[in-house]
């Protein structure tokens, strides 16, 4: 036999668990509200919305974030590199264009080809030149419009690499999305013209009154110490001046890394122009007080390291002079191989810049 059913503790057991399906469904207004994320917590922490934010932007592990100085470098950044090389290379590529266009309606249908123009003594390339009239004009203000064009367009550029070497994202600051990175570096686009036109005139000027003083005590000192000892006492003067012009150049990068890490971080509501420029200068020039020895000899080591590549590479144009074929092609990839290399090392300083004003 059966045990009879209890009718009432079954009717209550099943009102109890419709109950508590219906409650675990409904949003509850006694729910505690949500913990705020601060600021110093990394974006993992931002909760069950952070995975679609993620996603959305592309980079997988959280919206992008400010880097810790010890997180900053190049290295980290490989395709940053690549992404200023192509530029560089695409640059290059425009502006030989009108060049090649000339040189080949006018040496197209010689035997050597352009070859004659390496020549030593440089006669057909001198004669070419003299002869060249109206068509040289053009090629000159084509040339100097793309010029311009390129420089204006590497502000964005320029933004665009300071973005991706300032910000990552997740806790392992992996680089950010591409579209981030350039969306940034148009933010920054005229904070960076405005930073570049104004320390350039610094420059000018500076550069100008070395000019003139080292002018100035050379002719005030040939009567005393002869013309030779005046003329190295010129160069020293003049040598102190291009000094201190390397060294405005070395403040306006300061003031650059800044405008545009500040621009990746507010691109929701982006400073006005006036106030990235003056945040950029601020910031640089207080870092140059307390660290300017560290950012001009970060600079200076680089530079040297570029201008040597820059002179390696014009021996290997010599020595390929105007052959072509394999040693033409050899010729090419070394110096594209210099290009990347000195990319690279604008970007390392450009590294060591942002880990000297977030300091």
């Amino acid at each position: 036999m059966t045990e009879p059913r209890d009718e009432d503790a079954e009717t209550s057991s099943a009102a109890e668990e419709s109950a508590a399906e219906e409650s675990a469904a409904a949003p509850s207004d006694a729910a505690p509200p949500a913990r705020a994320i601060a600021p110093s917590e990394p974006a993992a922490s931002a909760g069950v919305l952070e995975p679609d934010f993620a996603r959305a932007l592309g980079g997988g592990s959280g919206p992008p974030r400010l880097l810790e100085p010890g997180e900053i470098r190049a290295r980290r950044r490989p395709r940053a590199v690549l992404f200023v090389w192509l530029w560089e290379l695409a640059c290059a590529l425009l502006l030989a264009t009108p060049v090649h266009a000339w040189a080949k309606a006018v040496w197209g249908a010689h035997p050597d080809g352009d070859a004659v123009l390496f020549r030593p003594g440089g006669h057909a390339l001198l004669t070419w030149l003299a002869d060249a009239g109206p068509a040289l004009g053009i090629v000159v203000r084509t040339t100097f419009l793309l010029l311009v064009v390129f420089g204006l367009l590497g502000q964005i550029v320029t933004g665009t690499l300071i973005a991706f070497l300032a910000t990552g994202t997740g806790p392992r600051g992996h680089a950010p999305p591409a579209t981030f990175a350039l969306r940034a570096g148009a933010a920054s686009f005229f904070p960076l013209l405005g930073i570049g036109i104004v320390f350039g005139a610094f420059e000018g000027f500076v550069l100008g009154m070395g000019l003139f003083a080292s002018s100035g005590i050379d002719h005030a000192l040939q009567p005393r110490i002869g013309d030779a000892q005046a003329f190295w006492a010129r160069l020293v003067v003049l040598g102190l001046f291009v000094l201190v012009t390397l060294l405005v150049g070395v403040v306006a990068d300061l003031a650059r890394v800044t405008i545009a890490r500040d621009a990746a971080m507010s691109e929701d509501r982006p400073a006005s122009m006036r106030r990235a420029m003056r945040d950029g200068v601020v910031s640089a020039v207080t870092t140059a007080r307390r660290a300017l020895g560290r950012a001009a000899l970060g600079w200076g080591w680089r530079a040297a390291l570029s201008i040597a590549l820059v002179y390696a590479g014009a021996l290997a144009g010599d020595i390929v002079g105007g052959r072509g074929g394999g040693a033409l092609w050899l010729l090419f990839v070394v110096h594209q191989l210099i290009v990347l290399v000195r990319a690279g090392l604008r970007a390392s300083w450009l590294a060591n810049a942002l880990r000297l004003v977030t300091r």
